[in-house]
């Protein structure tokens, strides 16, 4: 990753008059990929992964439209870290006491309630909004079917 990037922005500054494609790429790698890289690098634990997936998200919105139209549907269908469990896992080892307590009553809520599900769960990505100011926003909470975990 390190290399790749290092290479593209050496090739930039001994450019001229550098493409349009050659600055949006390094546009790429200084504002979103060097800079995720590094806050994947500060807290590496999978618990941190619906952090490291908003940051990404938040970090692409300066890429024009066009660019946006492809990248945002291979956002959507590989958003397994958006999943509820993933995002509820973060939630309860957040920082952020609200966000912990708020994790914890719909853990509880879950366990509460009378499992109907007769069959295995299948893990399709959720439908992930793009525009929202914390990864707990990532999915639409009040579509989620909560169900107890099994026994």
């Amino acid at each position: 990753m390190v290399k790749t990037s290092n290479r593209a922005l050496s090739l930039y500054l001994s450019i001229g008059n550098p493409a349009d494609e050659h600055k949006i790429l390094v546009s790429f790698f200084l504002k979103l990929r060097m800079p995720v890289w590094f806050h994947i690098k500060k807290s590496k634990y999978f618990t941190n992964a619906p952090e490291h997936v908003f940051e990404v998200i938040k970090s692409l919105r300066f890429l024009p439209d066009n660019l946006l139209k492809v990248i945002d549907p291979v956002i959507q269908r590989n958003a397994f870290f958006a999943l509820p469990e993933n995002l509820l896992l973060s939630m309860i080892v957040d920082k952020r006491d609200h966000i912990r307590e708020l994790g914890f009553r719909i853990v509880i809520k879950a366990r509460n309630l009378a499992s109907k599900r007769k069959s295995v769960t299948s893990f399709q990505p959720p439908k992930t909004k793009f525009l929202f100011t914390d990864y707990i926003e990532m999915i639409h909470w009040n579509t989620i079917t909560l169900s107890a975990p099994p026994s």
